[in-house]
């Protein structure tokens, strides 16, 4: 006996017309990238021939777009969600996105707004951290930056610019 998992949960699947309607609706209005909507054309049962169709004509109607995507990602989490370039790094190349447009969404991030927010974030941890000396409140601050994907040099040049432990 074979088991198959039934994505749709039931439901018919849906046709390549339908399929492509629904993702450049939604393209319209958010970006996407191509492995998420796979993710969905595949939870929608649309084969592979449909799907590589339906991608062709999203590229070329422009609604999806690795470059514009990589950088309205990379905008989204510096400013909303406080990630440091390495987090942001790691989950463009989780998403298939090319090196190349990741270089280029990073280019286009403002630098003193990118240490600003570091400066906020560390700010605001400081504030919460205890150790028994100096060295240890520094090292809790730099685990917890690095663990935002913020990179190490940039982190002990903001703690010390900061002077937090005087």
């Amino acid at each position: 006996m074979t088991y198959t998992q039934d994505n749709n949960k039931g439901k018919k699947p849906v046709k390549a017309d339908d399929a492509y309607r629904k993702l450049s609706a939604m393209c319209a209005t958010a970006e996407y990238c191509e492995s998420d909507l796979k993710k969905k054309l595949e939870r929608w049962d649309v084969g592979p021939e449909d799907t590589e169709k339906i991608f062709q004509r999203l590229r070329k109607e422009n609604f999806i777009n690795e470059h514009r995507f990589a950088k309205s990602f990379c905008n989204d989490k510096v400013r909303f969600t406080r990630w440091g370039r390495r987090r942001i790094s790691m989950e463009l190349n989780m998403r298939g996105i090319s090196p190349e447009a990741i270089s280029e969404a990073f280019d286009a991030i403002d630098d003193t707004e990118y240490i600003s927010i570091l400066e906020n974030l560390l700010q605001q941890k400081a504030k919460s951290v205890t150790g028994r000396n100096e060295y240890e409140k520094r090292m809790k601050l730099m685990r917890f930056a690095a663990g935002r994907g913020f990179e190490t040099d940039i982190i002990s040049d903001c703690i010390d610019k900061m002077n937090l432990f005087n």
